[in-house]
């Protein structure tokens, strides 16, 4: 017969393994169930804009500036300078996987920030450079060619998160890397100057004009430049981009990754879209001095 003492410490060693059995049992299920809700927080993929974001892309336009568009602009925009037509959407499990290559369709996207851009031309006099040209009474003309950015837009819950900054950045990347343009331009409102704040603290854009009645409802703007220096080829590598809503509220700055190449798939569908609602500027509202 074992002796009190014993039996005492045997009784408190079989207690001691049950306590540690069931901390280990909940901690396993802790990191089942902070796995499962990391598996389930949406992440956010910056890319070239296709066909199908159409509809997205004009709900958050319609949610965050005053100038909107029908589908008709953004789908003539999207085929016109495919390359310049960039996107932030949400991905979500269920958008993620939801639909298979030959599956009969696609979940629509979720974008939360895009940036649409564009090439301008303007002719201007060539100076002379030659003793014969300084004589020649025939003034000579080129045509110059530029960027511009026609809409930046940004949703609200996603604001204070750098994706502005990655998105102007990834646009002036791809104007230098596929038309090799000098300078860049856009228009925002005279009474919008956090945005023009911005646009000149953040982006280095400063104002070159300022055009009365620019906008419909009679408000003058600013036209804004920055230029483009030559592309750096080390300037096409970027960080691995990996994000979760909530890791970098607050200000902090995300590390999207750099686009390289051309646009694939249904961005140069020709297949028509037709319009709904009315386009009420040819230029849209760009900030508001939250992004």
């Amino acid at each position: 017969m074992k002796r009190p003492k014993e039996q005492a410490k045997l009784v408190f060693l079989g207690l001691l393994r049950t306590v540690s059995a069931l901390a280990g049992t909940a901690e396993s299920s802790r990191v089942v169930e902070s796995s499962w809700q990391a598996w389930k927080q949406p992440a956010l993929t910056l890319r070239l804009a296709r066909r199908t974001d159409v509809p997205s892309i004009q709900r958050c336009n319609l949610a965050t500036l005053p100038e909107n568009y029908n589908a008709a602009f953004y789908t003539q925009h999207l085929r016109q300078w495919p390359e310049l037509s960039l996107v932030v959407v949400e991905e979500t499990p269920s958008n993620t996987f939801g639909s298979f290559p030959g599956s009969p369709s696609q979940p629509e996207s979720n974008v939360v920030a895009y940036v649409l851009g564009r090439i301008d031309s303007r002719t201007i006099p060539v100076v002379p450079t030659s003793s014969h040209a300084l004589w020649s009474t025939q003034q000579v003309y080129q045509k110059e060619e530029f960027g511009h950015i026609t809409s930046l837009a940004v949703s609200h819950e996603y604001r204070r998160q750098g994706l502005a900054g990655e998105l102007m950045e990834q646009l002036h990347y791809q104007l230098q890397k596929h038309y090799r343009v000098p300078r860049v331009g856009l228009h925002v409102r005279q009474s919008n100057q956090p945005a023009v704040t911005l646009y000149q603290q953040k982006f280095g854009y400063e104002p070159a004009e300022k055009i009365p009645n620019y906008y419909q409802d009679g408000e003058d703007g600013y036209y804004m430049v920055k230029s483009l220096p030559p592309l750096v080829e080390s300037y096409q590598s970027r960080l691995p981009f990996s994000y979760q809503p909530g890791l970098f509220r607050g200000g902090g700055k995300m590390a999207l990754p750099r686009l390289v190449g051309r646009p694939v798939g249904d961005v140069v569908d020709t297949e028509s879209t037709s319009s709904s609602g009315s386009t009420v500027s040819s230029e849209g509202e760009l900030l508001n001095g939250h992004l």
